[in-house]
Order: structure tokens, then sequence, then C-alpha cells
């Protein structure tokens, strides 16, 4: 299985810092790598955010000193982010939020600013989000098509951590409804299959989804939510509801990636 190289933002508070530290641990279970990246706003902020850069791997033990590299680079956090991670070619953003009371919708709402100039998948954990090995990874579906998209981001960290998708939708009443999340369901589990990842699936009361999902994720042992985002929408799985899966309770991460980038129309048909 070839290495890959996952792109770590870095603004040097303790948040970040978690970030380096559940990538350096996900990297080893393949020999993976990581690129450490600070944005800054101008030239005249790069000699100092090198510097705290350095120090910043200097703490870093021998062995995953020899896994990372870092860059510092001058643009917009939210609208280069993206464009930074395919320069240097990484396969995927492994980013923090704040996760301070009162400040968690606004800087939640920054990392959607990220997912949605990126083409590449992006995992957002929190400051107390632990490492723990990608073994059960509860993907998410809807009534939407926009909703499946993020199963190939699910299959391949399947494929990589050998972890099992679970596919999890709500209960709907209505029959056009719900042979809609059964369709839905039907094709990302074919997809599943046919990239050899085991894949099981659940349904759930849609009254009070989040909490049941958070709920069914506590029992069975979820270590990642997988949602596609996907915005301008009025259903369930919308930009609020991966919003609040960033500052799930749990602190699970949670990996997305924006169903434009994914592009749905060559891939999937409904």
């Amino acid at each position: 299985m070839a290495n890959q190289n996952y792109l770590i933002p870095l603004d040097f508070t303790d948040v970040t810092i978690n970030a380096l530290k559940y990538g350096l641990e996900m990297a080893k279970e393949n020999e993976d790598r990581l690129t450490l990246l600070h944005v800054v706003k101008s030239e005249s902020n790069v000699s100092k955010a090198e510097a705290d850069m350095e120090l910043t791997i200097k703490k870093l033990n021998k062995e995953d000193k020899l896994r990372v590299e870092s860059r510092v680079m001058v643009g917009d956090v939210f609208e280069d982010m993206g464009r930074f991670a395919e320069q240097l070619n990484t396969s995927l953003i492994l980013m923090a939020t704040h996760g301070e009371k009162g400040l968690q919708k606004l800087l939640g709402s920054h990392a959607l600013k990220i997912v949605q100039n990126s083409s590449l998948p992006v995992i957002v954990i929190q400051k107390d989000t632990p490492y723990k090995p990608i073994r059960k990874i509860g993907m998410t579906i809807d009534i939407e098509k926009e909703s499946v998209p993020v199963v190939k981001t699910a299959s391949d960290l399947g494929k990589r951590y050998n972890a099992e998708v679970i596919l999890i939708g709500g209960k709907h009443s209505d029959p056009s409804l719900r042979a809609k999340v059964i369709a839905h369901v039907r094709t990302s589990k074919d997809y599943l299959k046919n990239q050899r990842v085991d894949s099981s699936v659940v349904l759930l009361e849609r009254d009070n989804f989040e909490k049941n999902l958070l709920d069914f994720c506590k029992s069975e042992k979820i270590d990642m939510l997988a949602a596609t985002f996907y915005p301008d929408t009025f259903h369930a799985f919308s930009q609020k509801f991966v919003q609040h899966l960033f500052e799930n309770q749990m602190y699970l991460p949670v990996i997305t990636i924006d169903s434009d980038a994914a592009g749905i129309k060559g891939l999937y048909s409904f």
C-alpha cells in the first residue's frame, strides 16, 4: 500500500497541536507522512512563523521528526488551504476546531469554509479528541444523493485501516423517502463490496437524529464519523448538521468532503 501524506494546519495553539499528535498516531499505522503548514497573511510574518514551527518540531521525538516536514506559506487560511494541500501533494487535510464554549459555531463554520474550498477530504477533530485506531467508521446517508459521495473517502480509509464502514440512515414513514434512502444505501454498500470493504447498515429514528446517532456511536464504539458536506439544502444532512458533528460531545473525529468536489454527477446516478 502506497504511503500517503497528510496536511496538518497549525497555528501553534494547543488544539492544533492535538491535531498534530492525532496525525502522528494515524500516520504510524501505515508509515505515512505529515506536512505541517502555517499560513501567514504577509511575507513580514514568515520569519516568526518559521521559528515557531522549528520550535514545535524540536519538541517531537526522533521517530516523529523523521515523519514530518514543514512549510510556511502566504495566503488566506480559509480560501487557500485546499490549494496549498494540492500543491504539497497531500491526500487529505487533518485539522482541529477550537472548542471553547461560545466560539464553537463560529469556528465550526470556519472549518466548513476550508472544506468548501478544498477538493480533498478533511478530517476535523476537537481539542479533546484522543487518537483511537480506526476500526469502525459511521457514515451518514440521507434522502439526497449528495449524501453519498463520502463513501469513496470512507472506503479508502476502510481499506487503509482495515475498518468496517457502517451506513447510518434515518427511518422514513413516507414510502418515496424511504425508497430514496434504501437506494442510496444500496449504492453505497455495492461500492464498498466492490472495494472489498466490510460494511453493515442501520436505520435510526429520525426524531432527535443527532442524539440517536451519537448514542449509537457510543454503544457500537464508532471511531470516526463520515458525512458529505453539501450546502444549499433544507434537509437534515445539511451544512448545519455537519457543523454540529464537528462539535459532537463524544469528541469523535469527523471526515467530510464537499459534494461538488467529489464529482457526484460523474460517479452516481439514481
